[in-house]
């Protein structure tokens, strides 16, 4: 199973974590895992057009880690908080379709509850949270 861990504070995203493999099929074949990468990775290198320096990150087999800098000048730029923002949804909507091979957990979101399974209505509520 994947297992994504997005945190945010003080009306920011500062972190995001996926670890694991999806086990839906075999490498090379895997959808699940292929598609929770692409929307990761591309998330750091739309954060690295915009943060070129202050964002550290790891990307490993299984393992994918991104934090934001504290106290920089970057910290609340809405680019990079739409781009987690968009991550989060597409990640979701992954989990929302395959549940039983995505795991999503969103720390510090007032009034979201991080469940096992997810539904599509979700998607929209975690919109109108973040609106």
């Amino acid at each position: 199973m994947i297992e994504l861990v997005f945190q945010r504070d003080h009306d920011r995203w500062f972190s995001f974590q996926s670890k694991g493999h999806s086990g839906y099929k075999k490498s090379g074949e895997d959808i699940v895992c292929a598609a929770i990468s692409a929307i990761m990775q591309t998330a750091i290198l739309g954060i690295k057009a915009f943060d070129k320096e202050i964002s550290k990150y790891i990307i490993e087999d299984g393992f994918l880690e991104w934090n934001l800098a504290l106290n920089s000048e970057i910290e609340f730029d809405t680019r990079i908080q739409s781009i987690v923002t968009a991550a989060i949804l597409g990640c979701l909507s992954i989990a929302v379709q395959y549940p039983e091979f995505v795991s999503v957990k969103i720390n510090g979101l007032l009034g979201w509850k991080n469940c096992k399974n997810y539904e599509l209505q979700d998607l929209n509520q975690l919109i109108e949270l973040l609106n």
